[in-house]
C-alpha cells in the first residue's frame, strides 16, 4: 500500500511538472527564442497526461481497498 502511495504521488509529481514544461515550450515558440516541434509538445502533452491518468487510478486503487 505505502509503495502504491509513493508511486502515485511521484507520478502525479512527474506530470505536473511535464506540463509545466510543456507550456513553458509553448511559450517559448510562440517567442521564436527556440524552435520547438509541434509533435514534440504533443508528445509531451500525451505523456504528461497519460502520467496524470496512471497516477489517479493509483490512487483510486487505494480508496477501494
Amino acid at each position: 500500500m505505502r509503495v502504491r502511495l509513493t508511486a502515485s504521488a511521484f507520478l502525479l509529481k512527474v506530470s505536473k511538472h511535464l506540463a509545466l514544461l510543456v507550456c513553458l515550450l509553448i511559450l517559448a515558440s510562440a517567442s521564436r527564442r527556440y524552435e520547438v516541434g509541434q509533435l514534440s509538445i504533443l508528445g509531451l502533452a500525451v505523456l504528461s497526461a497519460v502520467l496524470h491518468l496512471a497516477s489517479r487510478a493509483l490512487q483510486r486503487g487505494l480508496a477501494l481497498q
